[in-house]
């Protein structure tokens, strides 16, 4: 085991030093479960995918609806659909024209 001292900023903000990012083979940033032992030691448990539930997902949809309320309510909506472009898909091989 090899030591490293690393120093918090004023934001108590600390550096995984780059030795030990190598040792682990950090080389992305990532998300940490922080926890803390009984006997005040700091435990960083990498994942990769951050699990967001439907509930959540809908209160924030619905808190955005309630922002955006009336805002769209007179819209035209058959008028602001024949205003949408349709960007056409490049195939491959195909390039795309400059000006």
């Amino acid at each position: 085991m090899i030591g490293t001292i690393a120093t918090s900023n004023d934001k108590h903000q600390i550096v995984i030093p780059k030795s030990a990012r190598k040792m682990l083979g950090i080389t992305e940033p990532a998300h940490y479960y922080v926890t803390v032992s009984p006997d005040q030691k700091i435990i960083l448990d990498p994942f990769t995918e951050v699990q967001t539930s439907q509930r959540a997902k809908n209160l924030r949809l619905l808190k955005i609806l309630r922002k955006t309320q009336g805002a769209w309510a007179n819209d035209n909506w058959p008028e602001e659909e024949k205003k949408i472009k349709v960007i056409p898909t490049l195939k491959h091989g195909d390039f795309a024209p400059t000006s």
